[in-house]
């Protein structure tokens, strides 16, 4: 990501993000989705993890709180 530029922005999935939140939002998307360990895998596509506060709090970047997860933004100089 430091390749990418000097700031970079990741939007994660939250705690909000629930179960049955993310079931409805893949499954309006025709994708197929299986909750194991907190992580929802989906066929033909990968796993979409579910990151806490705490865990974005570790990446050392600026928080914004989004209705269903959160905005990092990490610069590097």
């Amino acid at each position: 990501m430091k390749a990418a530029g000097e700031i970079v922005i990741i939007s994660v999935y939250g705690e909000n993000f629930t179960d049955d939140r993310a079931h409805a939002y893949f499954s309006s998307l025709g994708w197929n989705v299986d909750t194991r360990d907190g992580d929802f895998h989906i066929a033909d596509f990968g796993i979409v993890k579910r990151y806490t506060r705490k865990e974005v709090e570790k990446w050392g970047g600026r928080i914004t709180e989004t209705p269903l997860g959160y905005f990092c933004s990490i610069a590097y100089a």
